[in-house]
């Protein structure tokens, strides 16, 4: 099975990876203006969401976005990186219902904001918390 139907228009570009060491069938990077649309077509598909991670890199901050098929193994990967000054991605709960505490922890850990979320608030740190402390410019408070 090829993902010719995923690299569409432009909706996202296959990263070249041995599918032995990565267990994914497809690892694709996605624009953040193009996750949405990336996004539909693995649902129309069957895919389900099997988790949304936060990640602090030195492009910027990523999000990897992973799904997987019950009648079709073979995980499929989306990246989408953002810059460190604007930390902003489409929410993709709306197509999968089960991204939304994937999104907030997300935001809670790394502080990325994923517009248009409908409850984006901390889900695992007290509100009151200052920073989000998987960042790497993070500095761990003597006292809480």
């Amino acid at each position: 099975m090829g993902f010719d139907w995923l690299t569409q228009n432009g909706a996202a570009t296959l990263v070249d990876k041995v599918p032995a060491t990565s267990g994914y069938k497809c690892l694709a990077q996605v624009e953040p203006g193009k996750l949405l649309e990336a996004t539909q077509s693995i649902f129309d598909r069957g895919y389900f969401i099997e988790d949304v991670t936060g990640l602090d890199v030195s492009e910027g901050f990523a999000v990897a976005y992973h799904f997987d098929h019950i009648e079709e193994p073979g995980r499929i990967c989306l990246l989408v990186t953002v810059p460190h000054d604007k930390p902003e991605v489409p929410t993709i709960s709306g197509i999968y219902s089960g991204a939304d505490w994937h999104e907030r922890e997300a935001y809670d850990l790394v502080g990325i904001i994923f517009d248009g979320h409908r409850d984006l608030r901390r889900i695992l740190l007290p509100y009151d918390w200052e920073g989000y402390p998987l960042r790497k410019d993070y500095e761990v408070p003597e006292f809480y």
